[in-house]
């Protein structure tokens, strides 16, 4: 065979392989959103569809198949995140009309990966799991400690001297009231065997659940209903419940209290769920974990719930002096034998005065949760 026709036949076998149709994946760039067909799984988790409605991703090809997606209303407490990606297409995917995607990226609290497969302009199926990064928050904890802190610089002292008669000395102050309350929760912490054996696991995937280092207690049914996500920088937990949760709970609450939920004036609210966040302060070390929640948990909520407030400053008015005995009794027995038909409106005159010092702009409180690693 002469060089000639060699070359012929090899220039020949390159144009033909050079012809061969690629793939234009820039078809695929655009916005795909959540709709009634749509497949969603998270950590392994079925979702609710409801929780996703407003859920969506973008595909921007940047170069052949590489992509880069963004996930918009996936990720708890991430509005959007950006993950670099890959596109792929073979026969399946043809037929539905859509590509294949998967990738992997990093952010605040959590890695996060995706699989899934696009449709005509929505999504067919997303697959996403997540693992939490922040070191001394996944695990399993015990609770060991509970403390209470309030100040309020117009409630330093609360007046019950005249519980006992012929006292007229000082005012009590209300940081010894508090210290009491700490020294009462954490001797029944200390001396409930339960308490000990129960645990609060952080799951390396984002969801709270509970359990018991006794065999003979069964699993709990919140379990993975709870998830939770991480402010590192500004050290915040924030437990969040979905709407589809808080659906369900609200009308359990209405179906069981609905005369005293409209009693309090919170029907609107009830009949109106959405999802809620509940921000923790968290501080780690040395098997150690504290989780507080402080009046920033409450303010929000203050506006709506002045009605409720009313209410409850008058059933108060209304108590009768064996109401507040019993109420007296369980901070401690001796305090509730101090209180008598004569002076035990001192009590609720005292009840009101501490409820608008925590509706109160001025008003600091807390709790905090001292939680223990299980072993």
């Amino acid at each position: 065979m002469s060089m000639r026709k060699l070359f012929l036949i090899a220039a020949s076998a390159l144009l033909l392989f050079s012809c061969e149709k690629k793939t234009d994946y820039t078809v695929y760039n655009g916005q795909y959103t959540v709709d009634s067909g749509t497949v969603i799984t998270v950590n392994g988790h079925e979702v609710s569809l409801s929780d996703y409605e407003s859920a969506m991703i973008a595909i921007n090809v940047i170069s052949d198949n590489e992509c880069e997606i963004t996930l918009s209303g996936f990720i708890n407490g991430q509005p959007e995140v950006k993950i670099p990606a890959i596109l792929t297409t073979d026969d399946n995917t043809k037929s539905a009309a859509g590509a294949a995607f998967s990738g992997e990226t990093s952010i605040d609290d959590r890695t996060v990966s995706i699989e899934g497969l696009t449709g005509e302009s929505s999504i067919a199926a997303i697959s996403i799991n997540e693992n939490i990064t922040v070191p001394g928050i996944p695990g399993k904890w015990t609770l060991s400690n509970v403390t209470l802190a309030f100040s309020h610089p117009d409630l330093e002292t609360i007046d019950l001297s005249g519980l006992i008669p012929g006292m007229s000395g000082p005012e009590i102050r209300t940081a010894d009231i508090v210290a009491a309350l700490n020294e009462m929760i954490n001797s029944i912490i200390s001396s409930d065997e339960s308490l000990q054996e129960s645990y609060v696991e952080l799951t390396a995937d984002g969801y709270l659940r509970t359990g018991s280092t006794n065999p003979d207690v069964s699993e709990s049914e919140i379990n993975d209903i709870i998830a939770y996500y991480i402010r590192p920088e500004n050290k915040i937990l924030n437990l969040y419940m979905p709407k589809s949760v808080t659906t369900i709970l609200f009308s359990a609450i209405s179906t069981t209290y609905g005369d005293l939920v409209a009693a309090l004036q919170l029907k609107e609210f009830f009949d109106n769920p959405q999802s809620i966040t509940v921000p923790l302060i968290y501080e780690t070390g040395d098997g150690k974990l504290t989780l507080t929640a402080d009046q920033s948990i409450v303010s929000p909520y203050i506006p709506m719930l002045t009605g409720a407030i009313d209410i409850l400053k008058a059933y108060i008015s209304s108590m009768d002096a064996e109401t507040v005995k019993h109420i007296a009794s369980i901070l401690s027995p001796e305090f509730a034998g101090m209180i008598d038909e004569t002076n035990y409106t001192i009590m609720t005159e005292a009840l009101k005065e501490l409820i608008d010092a925590f509706i109160s702009t001025e008003a600091a409180y807390s709790v905090s949760f001292g939680l223990t690693a299980v072993e």
